[in-house]
């Protein structure tokens, strides 16, 4: 009696040890189901997340740059060249505007089209900001056939930059029947902070323009800075 007893005890230990694997091997299966089902829903909010970030990369690329010519849009340069000029000042630091216009741009659309003027554009940009180089500028389309870079850079420097892209413009040679040169030029005006009497982002702008005003009356395709 009592070794049936103890063999009833074994077995109902049995059932119970058996049972309870049963019950573990459940509750394992259903944590590792959710557990891949979290992992799941994680990876796919994930790949939410980048689409989404994508998404704002693109829009803002769209805000802020010229869709013709690829480089940044007036809108953008208008913010971000405060940022600059302001830092500029607090720093102590050199910085210059190159403003630069094409030359004769009119006669080139009414001669060839809008379309090999739109190409021109591109053209002029793509020159514009590869000669550049290393240097810390930014570059801008600031209205129809007019471009502005602002450079990190004292005023023989920025000259200096200003006469390279000149060059490089020419050395594209883009017939031009309708001027005087034969081929695309711009004309340059370039204005430093040093040579301020106001400390302000309008006014260096302001100094850029009237030096290109006088490479225009000096003849066009030509480099001036402000006086």
């Amino acid at each position: 009696e009592r070794q049936d007893l103890e063999a009833k005890n074994r077995n109902n230990l049995l059932f119970a040890a058996t049972v309870s694997l049963l019950i573990i091997g459940v509750l394992a299966a259903y944590l590792r189901r959710q557990l891949t089902v979290k992992h799941a829903k994680e990876l796919e909010l994930l790949a939410v997340t980048e689409r989404l970030e994508t998404a704002q990369e693109k829009l803002r690329q769209m805000v802020s740059t010229d869709h013709l010519t690829a480089i940044a849009n007036r809108r953008f340069f208008d913010n971000r060249y405060r940022e600059i000029f302001a830092a500029a000042i607090e720093n102590g630091e050199e910085l210059s505007v190159i403003m630069a216009d094409i030359d004769w741009f009119k006669p080139y659309n009414d001669i060839y089209g809008h379309q090999p003027g739109d190409q021109c554009l591109q053209q002029v940009a793509r020159t514009l900001k590869d000669s550049l180089g290393d240097a810390d500028c930014l570059l801008a389309r600031y209205g129809g056939e007019e471009f502005v870079l602002v450079a990190s850079l004292g005023l023989q420097a920025a000259l200096t930059l200003a006469e390279q892209a000149r060059q490089n413009l020419i050395g594209q040679n883009i017939v031009h029947s309708g001027s005087p040169y034969g081929k695309v030029t711009c004309s340059f005006g370039v204005a430093s902070i040093r040579g301020l009497s106001v400390a302000s982002p309008e006014q260096l702008l302001k100094n850029a323009d009237e030096a290109l005003y006088l490479a225009k009356t000096d003849g066009r395709n030509c480099v001036r800075p402000f006086q």
